[in-house]
């Protein structure tokens, strides 16, 4: 009795979960060296990037700049409509030359002084540039075709080519340039991904030192303008009180421009120049080829599952 109850009771349940996996092992290996092989593919057709890297942190002279200075700090203590421009004028509660500097690396200056460059642009939209003709060519590649067939049919605008000019570099930098701040220090990190490895680097010096060159010569020709100002105003202020508050804005204004004439930099001072690592950013062959073997695995043992799933039933026995 006890012998025909334990033969009614059902298989293991790890058993039956294994029993097809035995049944056809051999798909779990096969699969394994399919996705090994079609990551070896990608890994051989995708091209290799390189990141240049530079540290930067607020310049010691920029820095110091007091909050209330020169011109704008009158226009503070005049209050009313004055006070409204004490922050356009460089004081009050305006941003440290630092933030600007940060928010302005894909501003459409940087980018028009960039842009003039050639060597630049033809590496970066090296796609579109014909050596031959030396002319600026559409790209006529099948995913281009496929995208404007696609926006068509979807009824979307699609946009006409044009050849790459100061806007498509904004664009390009706001896209490629990465900027990561530090929640302990004002040390910042900006990095740029280029299949170049010297010119990831290049580049990523002459955007900073092109992007703190802009601030420098705003700050110089509204200082100049200002300290226009403080001078026709104080020769013509006779009142002894009004005249201190201006010669003491004219020497804020003076030391503005000073900072602005030095050669140094303005806003933003990197620690040394920006370094490329001795290994490619992408692709990174270990991770995706053990990515590529558990896929393999998971997929394999999953096939064999659903195929031992779908086996026809047994024939059912015949009664003579």
């Amino acid at each position: 009795m006890v012998d025909a109850v334990h033969n009614t009771l059902p298989p293991p349940l790890l058993p039956q979960l294994l029993a097809p996996l035995r049944r056809r092992w051999w798909l779990m290996p096969l699969m394994m060296v399919v996705i090994t092989a079609l990551v070896l593919v990608k890994l051989n057709r995708e091209p290799t990037m390189w990141t240049a890297q530079i540290e930067m942190f607020p310049a010691p002279a920029a820095a110091g700049v007091a909050p209330r200075r020169g011109i704008a700090g009158i226009a503070a203590q005049a209050g009313g409509g004055l006070a409204a421009l004490a922050g356009s004028l460089g004081g009050g509660d305006a941003a440290p030359p630092f933030r600007y500097f940060l928010d302005g690396l894909s501003t459409p200056e940087v980018a028009a002084r960039l842009a003039e460059d050639p060597v630049i642009m033809h590496q970066i939209f090296g796609g579109e540039w014909n050596p031959e003709t030396r002319q600026w060519e559409e790209p006529h590649g099948l995913l281009r075709i496929l995208g404007k067939t696609l926006f068509g049919a979807l009824g979307l605008p699609a946009f006409a080519w044009t050849p790459p000019d100061a806007e498509r570099l904004q664009a390009y930098i706001d896209d490629a340039v990465n900027v990561r701040r530090s929640v302990k220090s004002p040390l910042v990190t900006i990095t740029f991904d280029h299949w170049d490895r010297a010119f990831a680097a290049s580049f990523l010096n002459r955007l900073v030192a092109t992007a703190d060159a802009e601030l420098r010569a705003t700050n110089a020709a509204r200082t100049a303008a200002n300290i226009a100002y403080l001078s026709e105003r104080l020769a013509a202020t006779p009142q002894s009180d009004a005249r201190e508050s201006l010669v003491a804005a004219l020497a804020e204004e003076e030391r503005s421009a000073m900072l602005s004439a030095a050669e140094l930099p303005y806003a933003a001072e990197p620690f040394a120049p920006a370094s490329v690592g001795r290994w490619p950013s992408r692709p990174r062959p270990l991770p995706l080829l053990v990515a590529g073997l558990i896929a393999g695995l998971l997929i394999g043992a999953a096939l064999a599952v659903w195929l031992d799933r779908r086996r026809p039933p047994a024939p059912l026995p015949v009664i003579a």
